[in-house]
């Protein structure tokens, strides 16, 4: 349940930063980096599985790896800027823009 939400998060989140930065082919990019991040879910859930490494504790080791790839894709294909922590994890906050239009109605 947590990873659907994390994937949405991401499909958000791409698109946002391509939509900041005037990219080009924001959805493919998104729809990448979304498919990307739920395939290293999955990966991991089989080989998991399989192995039965973890019986009763979640996992958040390929939730960490899918985040950092799906952000990876984002900075350097997506948005085509340099690889720092700045860039890396620029606008997590998805809603900005639309609390700061909703405070210029009042």
């Amino acid at each position: 349940m947590i990873s659907a939400f994390i994937t949405i998060y991401i499909a958000c989140w791409t698109y946002q930063g391509g939509v900041r930065s005037d990219a080009t082919d924001i959805f493919k990019w998104a729809a990448i980096a979304t498919i990307v991040f739920f395939a290293i879910q999955l990966s991991w859930l089989w080989v998991d599985n399989f192995l039965f490494l973890s019986e009763t504790r979640p996992t958040w080791g390929p939730r960490i790896v899918g985040f950092l790839v799906a952000a990876f894709i984002r900075t350097k294909l997506l948005m085509r800027a340099s690889l720092t922590p700045r860039n890396l994890f620029s606008h997590l906050n998805i809603f900005q823009s639309t609390i700061e239009r909703k405070h210029h109605l009042d």
